[in-house]
């Protein structure tokens, strides 16, 4: 997914998430809220940013085609941590 398809969809695909998740119970989830879900997708996007810090050490340089890979990885895992401000999430 691109950053901008992210831009435009993220907040609707996890309320179609949530949606789905509280028709298949039934009711929605016990103590646990869109705004939870919310917060919890937010919070994956921090722990997003280690697999292309892991891809590129572990990159082939001569590789041009993997450190293409490698470099959208990280522009887009870290481009949605900080839009999404998800490290305010995070506890110390």
């Amino acid at each position: 997914m691109t950053a901008e398809d992210r831009r435009r969809h993220d907040r609707s695909i996890v309320e179609q998430w949530y949606a789905e998740l509280s028709s298949s119970l039934g009711r929605e989830p016990d103590g646990f809220s869109i705004d939870d879900a919310w917060d919890g997708y937010r919070r994956g996007t921090a722990s997003m940013t280690a697999l292309p810090v892991i891809g590129g050490a572990q990159a082939d340089l001569a590789n041009e085609r993997g450190v293409e890979l490698v470099h959208d990885m990280a522009v887009r895992a870290f481009s949605a941590a900080l839009e999404l401000d998800a490290m305010s999430l995070l506890s110390s």
